[in-house]
């Protein structure tokens, strides 16, 4: 029920527009599916995922540093 509410929302505030959007998510499976490719689809906006987590862009900082 939220998704449907979220999905109706964007639609309506982009559908109106003339202008570009671009929309940053991550790969959370809520901004995945069908309701997201009709959004795109109708209102012409531009999804772009996040990469997903990787420790190597992310290390941990060495305890040996004071």
């Amino acid at each position: 029920m939220q998704r449907t509410l979220t999905i109706d929302k964007l639609a309506a505030l982009f559908y109106k527009s003339s202008k570009k959007h671009l929309i940053i998510l991550d790969h959370a499976s809520i901004h995945k599916g069908k309701e997201i490719d009709q959004l795109v689809a109708q209102c012409h906006v531009r999804i772009a995922y996040l990469p997903t987590y990787s420790p190597n862009f992310n290390p941990e900082p060495s305890s040996s540093t004071a």
